[in-house]
């Protein structure tokens, strides 16, 4: 775990094209910050409220290992795909990124003109 994120930028210097000196606020009473680890909208939208906002057509649970939502100062996603000990072709893992999409298109979708763009690592 980052101590209260101290290392976090350090990551973030990973990602080609990053806002330079983004700041990310860990507080939990006043934070910047959401972690969806391996989450699928398929499983979670069980709430008729959450059904109307996020309106795909769901077939698949495929979801990336990782997206990092930092709100402010303008809304960023972060999708991060890892292969640790995996012997996947480069074919493979563009078909997985491929089923994925879509569940960047819909938070893209859902946040709009607000979302300032994203990025992919992988």
């Amino acid at each position: 775990m980052f101590r209260q994120f101290q290392e976090f930028p350090t990551v973030l210097d990973l990602i080609p094209n990053m806002i330079p000196k983004l700041v990310v606020l860990p507080d939990a009473t006043a934070n910047n910050i959401l972690f969806l680890t391996e989450y699928s909208l398929k499983e979670s939208l069980v709430e008729e409220h959450h059904k109307t906002v996020f309106s795909g057509q769901y077939e698949t649970k495929d979801t990336p290992d990782l997206v990092i939502l930092i709100t402010e100062p303008k809304p960023l996603l972060i999708v991060i795909e890892a292969k640790m000990f995996s012997s996947a072709t480069s074919s493979d893992i563009n078909q997985q990124l491929s089923k994925q999409k879509w569940v960047i298109d819909e938070l893209a979708k859902f946040m709009g003109s607000q979302l300032t763009g994203f990025s992919i690592l992988l």
